[in-house]
């Protein structure tokens, strides 16, 4: 069993949460996800005219799709993943491992009644700007699944050899 964090560990949390407060972390997260998930289109369309590992033409319009469709799905996730402080897809960028992760608690200091909850809201605010990052990561994840996964459901079925209304029911 792991042991129960310390006062470094307590502290640790409040110095890396308070690395990742400032507005320019979180701006260059969400532009580096943007990009990211928007670059995947024209990297799409320039594999699909390459002949690169089968790349479908019409992928890159599948992936926006999916992109278009996923949103306010996306905005759940990442909103769940916010209130929960927990990543959606795999490791979050502090993940279980992490020395930092939950240890302002009132069971990690032994505390009841009103001083531990105390203790607990002082620990979920010094973690916000954490579950900030994560759920911004969970929205992008989820984005950038929903739009691969279209745009493999459509190399499939034109694989299969599927035309129309076929084409549209196999994806």
């Amino acid at each position: 069993a792991a042991a129960r964090p310390g006062k470094i560990d307590m502290l640790i949390e409040v110095w890396i949460n308070s690395l990742l407060s400032g507005p320019a972390t979180h701006a260059v997260n969400l532009i580096g996800n943007a990009l990211t998930a928007l670059f995947a289109i024209p990297e799409r369309v320039l594999a699909s005219r390459s002949g690169a590992g089968g790349v479908q033409v019409g992928e890159a319009t599948m992936m926006m799709w999916g992109i278009m469709e996923s949103f306010t799905d996306a905005i759940r996730l990442g909103w769940k993943s916010f209130k929960t402080g927990e990543p959606l897809f795999g490791a979050g960028k502090l993940d279980e491992t992490s020395p930092v992760r939950k240890a302002i608690t009132p069971e990690n200091l032994e505390m009841t009644g009103v001083p531990g909850r105390a203790v607990g809201m002082l620990g979920e605010i010094v973690r916000i700007p954490g579950r900030a990052l994560g759920g911004s990561d969970s929205f992008f994840k989820q984005i950038s699944y929903r739009a691969e996964l279209h745009a493999l459901a459509f190399r499939k079925a034109i694989a299969e050899g599927l035309e129309g209304d076929d084409l549209a029911r196999r994806i």
